[in-house]
């Protein structure tokens, strides 16, 4: 193993290259970053210094991810902040990061998903099953979407 003083120059370079294009591709966060240094077989050694590299150049903000991460689990698949949160722990992602963009969630949209899932999955159940079972079987569906009762249980009159 090298020592990091010795750091092959143009053999850094070319995993910088690949690291730069596996994040211009699409947002990534860096437990992703590290997964494909793993399995590009970079030495663990030098993880920081390339992911120090792709902050400094823009191609990894963990921010940036976390907003894009939570746009496409919100507005395609309608998933509730508690999933979102829970796949975004998954990754690693720090607390403090998943609140600051939870708090610029737009709350008429998120309610409106809410509404629109509730409705057109209710619709579907009440054709199949007693009313009681129905509404036991939506309350299960949504909350495995990620949303909590509290955000619900009104809507359910």
């Amino acid at each position: 193993m090298e020592k990091l003083g010795h750091m092959p120059n143009e053999e850094y370079q070319k995993w910088l290259e690949k690291l730069e294009n596996y994040c211009a591709y699409q947002e990534r966060c860096i437990s992703e970053v590290k997964t494909k240094m793993y399995s590009l077989k970079i030495p663990s050694l030098y993880y920081p210094s390339l992911i120090e590299s792709l902050i400094d150049n823009q191609f990894l903000d963990e921010e940036r991810y976390v907003r894009a991460y939570m746009r496409s689990k919100v507005n395609f698949k309608k998933d509730g902040l508690e999933k979102i949160r829970f796949g975004l722990m998954k990754k690693g992602i720090k607390d403090s990061i998943i609140k600051l963009v939870f708090e610029e969630l737009d709350q008429e949209m998120y309610q409106s998903n809410l509404t629109i899932l509730l409705e057109k999955k209710w619709n579907t159940l009440i054709l199949m099953n007693e009313k009681q079972e129905a509404k036991a079987k939506l309350i299960r569906f949504l909350l495995g979407k990620g949303y909590k009762y509290d955000e619900f249980k009104g809507l359910l009159k």
